[in-house]
């Protein structure tokens, strides 16, 4: 008895154990790359007086699942570019498209993750749903236009008409029960695990009490510039645990010492028509 009771120990807490691995293998790749996207703004640092020559600090690393590389890097440019949809995660997947990341059948984003250092904004997350990316991760929420991917899957009515239920209530009577958007089903949008995601929204819910609630002003502060010069040493320190990371790790340092402002499409507005600015 006691011999079968090991045996079904042994069974139950074995599969665990292959799945903590794996989870703690997908949870390195996010510190990793998650660092990465901060380190990235990090180093391209823009003050107020600055956003003009550039935009935003907010940056994004794209990464493909399939081949466990980085494809791609951007920042938000909207003020470089002139244009307020040249935002970071944006450029990155249009980026992709344009250069053919994944080869001459790049079409779609399946199987990617995007890393990105600001929940995404409602047009990033349309597209992001539309290009079929499996994941986000993300470094900052947005407490006044995030959860937008969260709202992207919400089930609507159509087809609905009403009655008076009492003189105080209408009572709506709804035909046909639309599911909610096909391709929202199947991405996964989460905050990043990292202690810099959780300071940056502790210190942005105490911003927002003096200064007022523009999250892309608190971007540009102080207390932000720490916490993101904070994550670009985290990276350069870093010790990867799993093996299967070396790669990936070897892969963000060696993106961050050679990015410049001229490579990888970061000096580039109009990026369809690869005009460089």
């Amino acid at each position: 008895m006691y011999r079968l009771l090991i045996i079904a120990v042994f069974l139950i807490i074995t599969p665990c154990a292959y799945s903590d691995l794996s989870a703690s293998e997908e949870r390195e790749q996010d510190e990793i790359l998650m660092l990465l996207a901060y380190s990235l703004v990090m180093k391209n640092w823009v003050v107020p007086g600055e956003k003009k020559k550039r935009g935003y600090n907010i940056g994004a690393v794209l990464f493909d699942e399939k081949s466990d590389k980085i494809i791609g890097v951007q920042l938000n440019s909207i003020g470089m570019c002139r244009d307020k949809t040249q935002h970071a995660e944006l450029r990155l997947m249009q980026q992709c498209l344009f250069a053919k990341c994944r080869g001459e059948e790049t079409n779609s984003l399946t199987g990617t993750t995007i890393y990105t250092t600001l929940e995404p904004c409602m047009m990033c997350a349309g597209m992001m749903v539309f290009l079929g990316v499996n994941r986000v991760v993300y470094g900052q929420s947005d407490p006044d236009f995030g959860k937008t991917i969260e709202r992207l899957k919400q089930e609507y009515r159509s087809g609905c008409s009403y009655k008076v239920a009492d003189k105080n209530r209408l009572e709506s009577i709804c035909r046909i029960e639309v599911p909610p958007n096909f391709r929202a089903r199947n991405i996964v949008s989460r905050p990043s695990g990292l202690l810099e995601r959780e300071q940056l929204d502790n210190s942005f819910s105490l911003y927002r009490l003096q200064f007022g609630n523009v999250i892309t002003n608190f971007l540009m502060s102080g207390v932000a510039e720490e916490v993101y010069r904070q994550a670009r040493k985290k990276l350069n320190d870093y010790k990867v645990i799993n093996n299967v990371n070396q790669s990936i790790y070897r892969q963000a340092i060696s993106t961050l010492r050679d990015i410049k402002l001229d490579n990888m499409a970061l000096d580039q507005c109009a990026l369809w028509q690869g005009h460089k600015h």
